[in-house]
């Protein structure tokens, strides 16, 4: 409700005063006029039928109408409301007001904008009730004024806090449960979990510290459903109470035959399913092997020691884990193919340290994580996971990167001599880091950037940078998945790409503004001479649903504003596709075949056999992407924990003669487990060496 007081001063005028009084206040009215952009004391005249009118008005605002008599506004968690403290009274009187002085709420952030627009922004996840006052001066017919406090009673309505919990899990073991972890409630409420509802395929028992320990049945999968009570203490000192959902999806693992490897690879490639600007990169064919035989930040058999190694050369890993590179960068050098297939189940995550190639150039990179900060305190102390700085002909295929403390991962020139030429990103996660992917800087030369291609990734609770494109070449951003991205997703820099956009899918989360397409369409830099082909995208919402007819322009703004991107950017024909062409999807189909297959998702057992195995994190990503299960939490820190992972470590007689190859696999397929020659001989002639026919057995399954 309003309340007010009126404090009334009378101003006994003479003539003179009073004409002075009237030339005085002319003057500052058309000094307002002309300096609007810094005037938060705008003078409106209100009329007896409460009519307010306002000089050079352009549009109306939104806002909530208030009403001295009356005041109550209602909005809802995290919902910013706004109201014209001078106009939109529906108080009787006449007269002129000024705004003059407010008092801040205690739950939330009063701010006058311009125009005397207040903007009222509750505390994050605050719900309950909350005032402000507001002062304003009212100049009477008689010239004179009085003191109006005005008291602005509002209410916030809660919205849900719990957020459906998913866990995977592939074994019988007990699973340790962090219910709270994803939930978004205000950080000064007390909140505990009161009680657990009972599962139907294993037990669920709730432990003193919020957590639960669920164990599921043996021999048993599928899914698992219970649900949990929360109790919450507001920092009003307000009780409620919200239920959750816990879901545990319990895998059956599948076993694939071996194998034969007399498979045919077709056309001669980095590996057989590479496509776009960097298919034809060689990395370490035909050179040495070098094995990572532990987990420690450096020294021998470590993974440091291996990238910053010399010459031809393929690295495997005897072991798997986490990798703690100590806070140092690691600065890899060219002529190199990482195999990350190769480590026993659990794969390899490198955290805590970036790896860069700068200048270098010949790079293969496959199935290996990347979450290079493990925030602590709110602090983020590393940048991107991989940094590819005036690099020629790199490939990364099936890796997985989050918590990137600038972006997740670059690829840009460093200088006119150091170019950033034929690129292939596919198959990868890029998630929960603070910003995407850049293909091209706008730190670098543009000029020296060409031939990249962006194809069959996803990019999910990410602010922005899905990817950003700056070059004076060829770009394509092709069947890529993007969900629950907060605004911008492509942003093209002040350079002149062409690029082909092309059967993307655009899925909104909560992170996404629902009612805005403008505001987290891709974006184009006005200063850019970019030519755009982009057709076939699909973008939720009923906007756009992945047609030939469909006009893609309209998932497209300018970057400063939301305005509509002149037609001269847009073209009609398709460029032709970069390197080895990409087979193109339609972006439905593209959704499911790249959730089924994406990210650092295999590995090759003790028996030289292809296995599947994500681990927590990525898990969880793709199944809350396929069930639409997204928060609003917008670089929440404080849940940037490295997933754990099984560390195991190869047997004496895995690879008797240190090839690189399996024992097994070698004599299934007519080598000799005791020739290390064997690596990097073709005993098929299809231009792969035998170590490479190995490692591309995860290329059909």
């Amino acid at each position: 409700m309003f309340k007010f007081k009126l404090i009334s001063y009378l101003m006994k005028l003479n003539l003179p005063k009073l004409m002075s009084m009237l030339i005085f206040t002319a003057a500052v009215l058309l000094n307002f006029s002309c300096a609007k952009d810094s005037d938060l004391l705008v003078d409106y005249v209100v009329d007896d039928n409460n009519t307010a009118i306002e000089e050079d008005k352009e549009e109306e605002p939104q806002e909530v109408v208030i009403d001295l008599e009356n005041a109550a506004i209602t909005t809802k968690e995290d919902k910013p409301v706004t109201f014209n403290i001078l106009n939109n009274t529906t108080s009787k009187g006449g007269g002129r007001r000024t705004y003059k002085s407010s008092r801040n709420p205690k739950y939330g952030e009063l701010t006058i904008q311009k125009d005397s627009i207040a903007l009222y922004s509750p505390l994050n996840d605050f719900n309950g009730t909350d005032d402000l006052e507001l002062t304003l001066e009212v100049t009477n017919e008689d010239e004179t004024t009085s003191e109006v406090v005005v008291t602005v009673d509002i209410t916030i309505d809660a919205v849900t806090d719990v957020i459906q919990d998913t866990i995977v899990t592939t074994t019988d073991d007990p699973i340790v449960i962090e219910p709270l972890k994803n939930d978004t409630f205000n950080k000064e409420s007390t909140v505990s979990i009161t009680e657990i509802s009972e599962p139907a395929n294993g037990t669920a028992v709730l432990n003193n510290n919020n957590t639960i320990t669920y164990t599921p049945k043996a021999n048993t999968s599928g899914e698992d459903t219970f649900t949990y009570t929360t109790s919450i203490t507001n920092v009003d000192e307000t009780v409620n109470t919200e239920k959750g959902t816990i879901i545990v999806s319990k895998e059956a693992v599948t076993e694939v035959p071996p194998a034969s490897g007399d498979m045919d690879y077709g056309p001669l490639k980095a590996f057989p399913t590479a496509f776009g600007g960097g298919a034809n990169v060689t990395g370490g064919r035909g050179g040495r092997v070098i094995h990572v035989t532990n987990l420690n930040a450096s020294g021998s058999g470590s993974l440091r020691e291996a990238v910053e190694a010399s010459g031809k050369r393929t690295i495997v890993f005897d072991v798997s884990g986490n990798i703690n590179l100590g806070g140092a960068e690691l600065r890899g050098n060219s002529d190199l193919t990482i195999a990350g297939q190769t480590a026993p189940k659990g794969g390899i995550t490198f955290t805590n340290g970036t790896i860069k190639f700068s200048g270098k150039r010949n790079i293969i990179i496959r199935y290996m994580r990347g979450r290079p900060a493990e925030a602590t305190s709110g602090e983020v102390k590393h940048g991107d996971a991989f940094i590819f700085s005036g690099c020629d002909d790199v490939i990364l295929d099936h890796v997985s990167v989050s918590f990137g403390g600038d972006q997740a991962t670059t690829l840009a020139a460093e200088s006119s001599t150091h170019s950033s030429r034929r690129h292939t990103v596919q198959r990868s996660i890029f998630s929960d880091s603070y910003t995407g992917v850049l293909l091209g800087d706008s730190n670098a030369p543009f000029e020296s950037t060409d031939d990249v291609s962006f194809i069959y990734n996803v990019v999910v609770d990410m602010p922005h940078r899905t990817p950003n494109v700056g070059g004076t070449g060829s770009f394509e951003v092709i069947n890529n998945v993007i969900y629950n991205w907060r605004n911008r997703a492509t942003n093209i820099n002040q350079s002149a790409p062409h690029l082909n956009h092309i059967a993307n899918y655009y899925k909104r989360g909560r992170s996404t503004e629902q009612n805005s397409v403008a505001a987290n369409a891709n974006k184009v830099q006005t200063s850019a001479s970019a030519l755009i082909y982009t057709r076939k995208n699909y973008y939720s919402g009923n906007v756009l649903k992945g047609l030939e007819s469909e006009n893609n322009e309209v998932i497209w703004s300018t970057f400063s504003g939301s305005n509509p991107v002149p037609s001269r950017y847009f073209v009609d024909t398709q460029f032709p596709l970069i390197g080895v062409p990409v087979p193109i999807m339609n972006a439905t189909e593209a959704y499911s075949n790249v959730l089924a297959d994406v990210g650092a998702n295999k590995y090759i057992d003790d028996n030289g056999t292809v296995q599947l195995y994500l681990d927590e994190y990525d898990t969880i990503k793709i199944f809350n992407i396929k069930n639409d299960i997204s928060t609003k939490v917008y670089r929440d820190y404080s849940s940037w924990r490295i997933p754990s992972l099984p560390t195991n470590k190869r047997a004496n007689n895995y690879d008797t003669d240190g090839d690189g190859m399996a024992d097994a696999w070698e004599l299934a397929n007519g080598l000799d487990p005791n020739n290390p020659d064997d690596a990097a001989a073709d005993r098929n002639n299809d231009g792969y060496t035998n170590l490479e026919d190995f490692l591309n057995q995860v290329d059909f399954l």
